[in-house]
């Protein structure tokens, strides 16, 4: 195939800078086949797709790696070097640990069971428990332990069927007893047990001083009062209905009060103009009213 070049349409467009990079790249015509060949070379191996895509990876990875990412492999790359630097002189047990791999697989499979089933939870409280124990345990708490056990035994050498029995019923009605013993404590801190014991020493006292005449006497009391009391009803809603109940008001005022305090003297003179007082005229009227009441209905 022929192709045909509007050589002078390619010089119009050639400026002496242009002209210097064509120069330029003449000069290396022999470096850029020699490129080419090998990159024609890397692609019939594959090699170019591979460098293609690890550059790829390298650009997601260097997009991802800000600077907590950085400072993070930072760190990891400064305890490795660590770990290394402690590794020093210990390649013999580094071999030992390498020749032991499949009893520390053994090994690592089933505390993996004990973690999964839960058991190792309970091994590693037990061991704190124990050490905790292990560290409490004096000479003194020895001494109290032996002899807690000591009671213990001879508490159980001394039980019959039967009251194991009874052993089984208060183990059995255990919450009933914690119920019991948690208002105990709720009566105890608010003070009422101590009111409960001491009303309940007042009862004994009672009890113990009430013999045969004490309590016919207060069977003999309680009966008079029964007696009196509707009759004692009666007579204080009597009081308590006017008009009586207003004179015990106007009786309990200040006003009575203050002239019974301090009466004063009165003659024949002042007792006659004090009739003149329409007070005194009205109080002298209900007094009589009262009186010819009383007279009349009274029979002797």
């Amino acid at each position: 195939m022929t192709v045909e070049l509007n050589l002078d349409k390619i010089f119009t467009k050639l400026d002496e800078k242009k002209l210097d990079e064509l120069a330029n790249l003449v000069d290396h015509l022999s470096t850029l086949n020699e490129v080419l060949e090998k990159v024609a070379r890397l692609k019939e191996s594959g090699a170019l797709d591979v460098l293609i895509n690890f550059s790829y990876g390298a650009k997601s990875l260097r997009d991802a790696l800000n600077d907590d990412a950085i400072q993070s492999i930072a760190d990891m790359l400064s305890g490795l070097t660590l770990l290394a630097g402690n590794m020093k002189g210990k390649q013999s047990d580094i071999e030992q640990v390498l020749d032991n791999l499949d009893g520390l697989r053994d090994l690592l499979l089933r505390l993996k069971a004990l973690r999964d089933s839960g058991t190792l939870d309970v091994l590693v409280n037990m061991s704190y428990a124990l050490k905790s124990l292990r560290d409490a345990l004096n000479d003194d708490a020895i001494t109290n332990l032996g002899s807690t056990l000591s009671n213990l035994m001879e508490i159980l050498s001394s039980m019959n069927p039967k009251s194991t029995d009874g052993l089984k019923e208060i183990i059995a009605k255990a919450p009933e007893l914690n119920e019991i013993l948690n208002r105990l404590t709720e009566l105890k801190n608010s003070g009422t047990l101590d009111v409960l014991v001491n009303m309940s020493y007042a009862l004994k006292s009672l009890r113990d001083a009430l013999n045969d005449d004490a309590i016919t006497n207060l069977a003999t009391t309680l009966s008079l009062v029964l007696e009196f009391l509707p009759k004692g009803l009666e007579f204080l809603n009597k009081i308590m209905s006017p008009p009586l109940s207003s004179l015990l008001e106007v009786w309990s005022g200040e006003e009575v009060k203050k002239i019974m305090s301090n009466p004063e003297n009165i003659t024949l003179g002042k007792l006659i103009s004090s009739m003149k007082d329409p007070d005194v005229q009205r109080g002298l009227g209900v007094m009589i009213a009262a009186l010819k009441v009383i007279g009349k209905n009274y029979k002797p």
